[in-house]
């Protein structure tokens, strides 16, 4: 179903599930479209933190994958925890864990560190 608000939401989920069971290629393309959606709402509302935070997650979904930049990801963690309320912060700390939980996942131990920042 397309709902444009949602749609950079359900990419990630969607990726993360696909990350987790190992299809690799499928959860590229679905990162890739979670960015592509965010980017259209932070066009819209560039300070939206839940864009920000989506797809920070996104994008170090990419990082995981070997298709991504660790420098954007942080980027966009790091303008999510501006003005963002601490339950939107916590979702996307979950959906992290999630993704870490995958093989090589450690490597996404900055940005999970950046959400924990106070």
């Amino acid at each position: 179903m397309d709902v444009p608000e949602n749609n950079h939401n359900a990419a990630v989920v969607h990726g993360v599930i696909l990350a987790r069971l190992g299809e690799r290629e499928a959860a590229r393309a679905a990162f890739q479209d979670a960015v592509r959606f965010s980017d259209a709402i932070l066009t819209e509302i560039p300070d939206e933190s839940r864009g920000h935070c989506m797809r920070g997650l996104a994008r170090a979904g990419l990082v995981l994958l070997d298709a991504g930049d660790m420098a954007l990801a942080t980027q966009d963690y790091m303008q999510a925890k501006i003005g963002s309320a601490k339950g939107m912060l916590k979702e996307g700390l979950k959906l992290l864990e999630a993704l870490m939980a995958c093989p090589n996942g450690e490597r996404l131990k900055p940005l999970y560190d950046i959400l924990l920042l106070e």
